[in-house]
């Protein structure tokens, strides 16, 4: 029992440390070119039937603070039912219309705007969700980036709520510890992985290490196939391509399900473990039940100093969502929901999700995918 108990200290600390460590880091410096913006972008924004927010969604991206005749926006309307094309043309992007009884999904929409001469006529390409708004100045910082000789560019993913719900709640305070780690990853020189939105390729690393990523979390698997090439990734956390949290329990669990399989595919499945804030979270609750089955002082007393370190990150990330009387109650919904999403990470050890499914948004009913 008590080797056991070791064995999973030592496992709590060096993930508590890794996080404490990432997270206190100051954030760097926006990246500044002293010459000219000179790449030609595409802003590549797959969508699948988003007719409610894709005009909104390519408007900021066009009134970017960046030369006009380098930016143009491509729409992949792919696999829609609705009026999203129409709308997105009207919108002023360059619209792909793409159908296809059974290779469905982010990752296929991806590559076949990429082999398209839309995409393929620009120094780089952005792919950004549907839902997202980049920051004006992103065009300007990857420009940068791109000068100073870097190759791919994850910008912050900054998810806010349109309400109040524990669940929204719960995905910003997550949403704000992953920036950080990001960015404390990019201090100590580490490459970062994809976020899925936000993320500027060169487009000769594109051509280099070709798309042929189609499962269900296509980035985690684009991330693996650049680390293996040798590919640094890097986080810019002044670039920010801002979302919505999911607000239903509901919506949130359907999009973790399809995100744990991260954890269970590819070669990193240990580094994946690692950024899954649910599987680090049971680890450090069963961590908790040995410690206090051996009854031993000094082992609570180096448990203790675990959780509390792992209270001041979070307390960190729930400073930066904000803290209200109005979110008083969504706090007590909180302990219910985390509980969900444990349980529906660990899951993944009996299930995997096998098909693709879009998360609601939250100006839609429910039951629309």
């Amino acid at each position: 029992m008590e080797m056991a108990t070791l064995f999973l200290l030592v496992v709590a600390s060096l993930a508590c440390a890794y996080y404490f460590v990432c997270t206190v880091l100051p954030t760097r410096p926006s990246r500044q070119s002293q010459n000219p913006p000179r790449h030609r972008f595409a802003i590549l924004i797959p969508a699948h039937n988003e007719e409610s927010c894709i005009a909104r969604t390519v408007g900021h991206a066009l009134a970017s603070d960046y030369p006009p005749e380098l930016v143009r926006v491509v729409v992949v309307a792919d696999n829609c039912s609705d009026r999203t094309a129409t709308i997105a043309n009207e919108a002023g992007a360059t619209v792909l219309e793409r159908f296809h009884d059974t290779e469905r999904g982010k990752g296929y929409a991806i590559a076949y705007a990429l082999a398209q001469e839309s995409c393929r006529e620009c120094d780089a390409v952005i792919v950004l969700d549907a839902d997202c708004i980049l920051s004006p100045s992103a065009l300007a910082a990857y420009d940068a980036h791109l000068q100073a000789g870097e190759d791919v560019i994850q910008s912050a993913v900054v998810l806010h709520a349109s309400g109040s719900s524990a669940s929204s709640y719960i995905a910003m305070v997550g949403n704000r510890i992953e920036n950080a780690v990001a960015n404390g990853r990019d201090r100590l020189g580490w490459s970062n992985p994809l976020r899925g939105s936000g993320m500027c390729f060169r487009r000769t690393v594109l051509d280099r290490v070709p798309w042929n990523c189609f499962g269900l979390t296509e980035d985690a698997e684009y991330g693996e196939q650049l680390a293996a090439a040798g590919v640094r990734t890097r986080f810019d956390a002044n670039i920010t391509a801002r979302g919505e949290t999911p607000m239903e329990t509901s919506d949130l669990c359907q999009q973790r399900r399809r995100w744990r399989n991260t954890l269970f595919d590819g070669r990193k499945w240990l580094v994946h473990w690692l950024h899954s804030k649910p599987m680090v979270l049971a680890q450090l609750l069963l961590t908790g039940l040995f410690v206090a089955a051996t009854a031993r002082l000094d082992l609570i007393g180096w448990y203790a100093g675990i959780v509390l370190l792992t209270g001041l990150v979070y307390l960190r990330a729930m400073g930066e969502v904000g803290f209200s009387w109005k979110r008083t109650g969504t706090l007590l919904g909180v302990p219910f929901v985390l509980s969900r999403l444990v349980l529906v990470t660990i899951g993944g050890f009996f299930q995997r999700e096998t098909r693709w499914q879009r998360t609601r948004r939250n100006t839609e009913p429910l039951g629309v995918r």
